[in-house]
């Protein structure tokens, strides 16, 4: 009984792991969209967007 049990979490945290990392990976893309699209448009950047990614 002890085996379904332990397989069972080891694959549910195999899962969430899983599922955390994809989104971690999303969100540096989203970031890294956002420094390019900050760094290609030709208007000064002002300066409360450089401290919100100071803070981050």
């Amino acid at each position: 009984m002890l085996t379904p049990c332990y397989m069972w979490f080891c694959f549910a945290g195999h899962f969430y792991h899983e599922q955390r990392r994809a989104c971690n990976a999303l969100e540096y893309l989203d970031q890294t969209y956002e420094i390019f699209t900050a760094l290609s448009t030709p208007r000064p950047v002002s300066r409360n967007s450089m401290e919100h990614w100071e803070t981050v």
